[in-house]
């Protein structure tokens, strides 16, 4: 084989290998990515070893504007226009969000990822009636509802004004914050994101909104309809047939 032969074959594979990586990344990027799934919290509609596809078409394709959050920077993102809006009921992926030690505001970890159920909308109360093991015990209460009692609790939405008093301060505390910078007004605030309330299927063995509180829209990923396999790697590795496609509810 004469030398240009050579490097003609192997710029072909070079070139054929790139598109092939960028084929992938366009596809986890703006179409879907799967995710393993090892907690009990979504049991029984998902269980430990199930690899769940999360489609980004739905919702849209959440894109980074840079990411200087690696350094501890604030999230700054876009979205792709999807199909339609998050719909109470959604199997919901998004990242965790989390507080810095000793700093009571959300912060965004691209590594905490989790799955739960979205019980409550930007603008609805969600009340806590009763806790069975069922995430349509809960009820929606209409948005004009804007006070926290009784167990029920207003989930922020982009453009409504929240007066401030004793109750609302510590129930916002860290949503404000995360708007503002860390400050917190004194008379009242207009919320500048949508956020959501997430609910574990498990509602006894799970870690959800009424731990961390509201998920911020700029930290959901996607929807997830279906399974795609299960391979539980416990005491006895084995391969789940029955779970291979297997739809939500």
């Amino acid at each position: 084989m004469s030398l240009k032969k050579a490097i003609k074959i192997i710029l072909g594979l070079i070139v054929t290998v790139t598109i092939l990586i960028l084929i992938r990344i366009s596809i986890r990027v703006f179409i879907g990515d799967w995710f393993p799934v090892n907690t009990n919290s979504m049991i029984p509609t998902i269980i430990p070893g199930d690899k769940i596809w999360v489609n980004k078409l739905i919702f849209g394709a959440r894109i980074y504007k840079n990411f200087r959050f690696f350094d501890g920077d604030s999230l700054q993102t876009f979205r792709v226009k999807g199909w339609r809006k998050i719909r109470r009921g959604d199997v919901v992926v998004f990242n965790a969000p989390i507080t810095k030690f000793g700093i009571d505001s959300i912060t965004f970890r691209i590594d905490y990822v989790y799955v739960k159920r979205c019980v409550g909308l930007p603008g609805d109360t969600v009340d806590i009636q009763n806790q069975e093991n069922e995430w349509n015990k809960w009820d929606i209460i209409d948005r004009t509802s804007r006070q926290s009692f009784s167990g029920a609790i207003y989930v922020p939405m982009k453009g409504d004004t929240l007066y401030m008093n004793n109750l609302n301060r510590k129930l916002y505390r860290t949503v404000i914050k995360y708007e503002t910078g860390g400050l917190i007004p004194q008379e009242y605030h207009i919320f500048r994101n949508n956020y959501y309330f997430m609910y574990g299927d498990n509602l006894f063995q799970s870690f959800d909104s009424r731990n961390f509180g509201f998920v911020p829209e700029e930290f959901i990923i996607g929807v997830s309809k279906r399974v795609l396999f299960n391979n539980y790697r416990g005491w006895k590795q084995k391969f789940n047939g029955r779970r291979v496609l297997k739809r939500f509810r």
